[in-house]
Protein backbone atom coordinates (compact mmCIF):
# COMPACT_ATOMS: atom_id res chain seq x y z
CA UNK A 1 0.00 0.00 0.00
CA UNK A 2 1.22 3.59 -1.03
CA UNK A 3 1.97 5.87 2.23
CA UNK A 4 -0.93 8.23 2.62
CA UNK A 5 -0.02 11.83 3.64
CA UNK A 6 -3.18 13.64 5.76
CA UNK A 7 -3.67 16.35 3.49
CA UNK A 8 -2.60 19.06 6.24
CA UNK A 9 0.87 17.45 6.94
CA UNK A 10 3.46 20.38 6.16
CA UNK A 11 5.19 20.21 2.91
CA UNK A 12 9.12 20.60 3.87
CA UNK A 13 9.83 24.27 2.12
CA UNK A 14 13.40 23.02 -0.12
CA UNK A 15 10.80 20.57 -1.49
CA UNK A 16 8.05 23.51 -2.54
CA UNK A 17 10.56 25.72 -3.33
CA UNK A 18 12.29 22.93 -5.67
CA UNK A 19 15.60 23.56 -3.74
CA UNK A 20 18.13 20.59 -3.51
CA UNK A 21 17.88 18.13 -0.72
CA UNK A 22 21.00 18.45 0.38
CA UNK A 23 19.94 15.97 3.51
CA UNK A 24 20.13 12.78 0.68
CA UNK A 25 23.31 13.50 0.11
CA UNK A 26 24.72 9.37 1.04
CA UNK A 27 26.20 8.94 4.31
CA UNK A 28 25.45 12.11 5.91
CA UNK A 29 24.03 12.24 9.48
CA UNK A 30 23.82 8.17 8.85
CA UNK A 31 20.09 8.32 7.27
CA UNK A 32 20.82 7.25 3.66
CA UNK A 33 19.15 3.73 4.71
CA UNK A 34 16.38 5.53 5.88
CA UNK A 35 16.32 7.43 2.44
CA UNK A 36 16.97 4.45 0.31
CA UNK A 37 13.74 2.59 2.21
CA UNK A 38 11.35 5.48 1.81
CA UNK A 39 12.98 5.19 -2.31
CA UNK A 40 11.61 1.22 -1.96
CA UNK A 41 8.29 1.78 -0.29
CA UNK A 42 7.89 4.47 -2.85
CA UNK A 43 8.56 3.64 -5.76
CA UNK A 44 8.52 0.11 -5.61
CA UNK A 45 11.37 -3.09 -6.07
CA UNK A 46 12.24 -2.95 -10.18
CA UNK A 47 12.91 1.05 -9.61
CA UNK A 48 14.79 -0.07 -6.24
CA UNK A 49 16.91 -2.43 -8.50
CA UNK A 50 17.39 0.39 -10.77
CA UNK A 51 19.06 2.45 -7.62
CA UNK A 52 21.22 -0.66 -6.56
CA UNK A 53 23.18 -0.85 -10.04
CA UNK A 54 23.71 2.81 -9.89
CA UNK A 55 24.68 2.90 -5.85
CA UNK A 56 26.71 -0.05 -4.89
CA UNK A 57 26.98 1.86 -1.38
CA UNK A 58 23.13 1.25 -1.18
CA UNK A 59 23.40 -2.97 -2.16
CA UNK A 60 26.16 -3.01 1.34
CA UNK A 61 23.28 -1.77 3.53
CA UNK A 62 20.03 -3.55 2.32
CA UNK A 63 19.60 -5.40 5.35
CA UNK A 64 19.30 -2.26 6.86
CA UNK A 65 17.31 -0.66 4.15
CA UNK A 66 14.64 -3.29 4.34
CA UNK A 67 14.71 -2.99 8.60
CA UNK A 68 13.95 0.70 7.98
CA UNK A 69 11.30 0.06 5.31
CA UNK A 70 9.35 -2.27 7.64
CA UNK A 71 9.44 0.55 10.74
CA UNK A 72 7.04 2.71 7.77
CA UNK A 73 3.44 1.39 8.88
CA UNK A 74 4.47 1.31 12.48
CA UNK A 75 5.77 4.96 12.28
CA UNK A 76 2.46 6.25 10.01
CA UNK A 77 0.39 4.16 12.82
CA UNK A 78 1.74 6.14 15.78
CA UNK A 79 1.41 9.80 13.56
CA UNK A 80 -2.12 8.95 13.63
CA UNK A 81 -2.14 8.44 17.40
CA UNK A 82 0.08 11.20 18.46
CA UNK A 83 -1.38 13.54 15.62
CA UNK A 84 -4.80 12.91 16.01
CA UNK A 85 -5.22 11.50 12.17
CA UNK A 86 -7.38 8.59 12.55
CA UNK A 87 -6.83 7.89 8.35
CA UNK A 88 -3.09 7.59 9.41
CA UNK A 89 -3.28 5.02 12.18
CA UNK A 90 -6.07 2.97 9.95
CA UNK A 91 -3.78 2.96 7.16
CA UNK A 92 -0.73 2.06 9.38
CA UNK A 93 -2.50 -0.63 11.41
CA UNK A 94 -3.82 -1.78 7.96
CA UNK A 95 -0.13 -2.21 6.71
CA UNK A 96 1.20 -3.80 9.63
CA UNK A 97 -1.70 -6.39 9.67
CA UNK A 98 -0.85 -7.09 5.66
CA UNK A 99 2.47 -7.63 6.75
CA UNK A 100 1.99 -10.60 9.42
Amino acid sequence: MAHKRPADFPVPARIQTGKRNSRFRLGRHGRSGVDYAALLASYGESFFRLVLDKNPEAREMLSRIIFYKGTFALQEALFGVGNGVPEALESGLETLEALE
